[in-house]
């Protein structure tokens, strides 16, 4: 598993079926990561690989980044069942 941060403040990214928001970080498997439009915009330096040097979990590398008041809806689908946390 790898860390992606998008650098850009205003420009979602989709890759598959997941989204990286402006400014967030999301953790990406190898399969993820070897998609053309990844290493696109990688090499554009939209994106950018990071490492978890505090040792947290991708919720909470998410958590940590979402603006006070901000609304944050995140869906876990490769875990046994599905869980939406709001």
């Amino acid at each position: 598993m790898t860390f992606i941060h998008n650098n850009s403040i205003t420009q979602h990214i989709s890759v598959h079926d997941k989204c990286i928001p402006p400014r967030e970080y999301l953790e990406l498997d190898d399969e993820d990561m070897n998609h053309e439009s990844i290493r696109k915009y990688i090499s554009m330096g939209v994106l950018e690989v990071v490492e978890n040097p505090r040792g947290l979990t991708s919720v909470q590398l998410v958590m940590d980044n979402v603006e006070p008041g901000g609304i944050l809806l995140m869906q876990r689908t490769y875990a046994l069942g599905d869980i939406c946390l709001v």
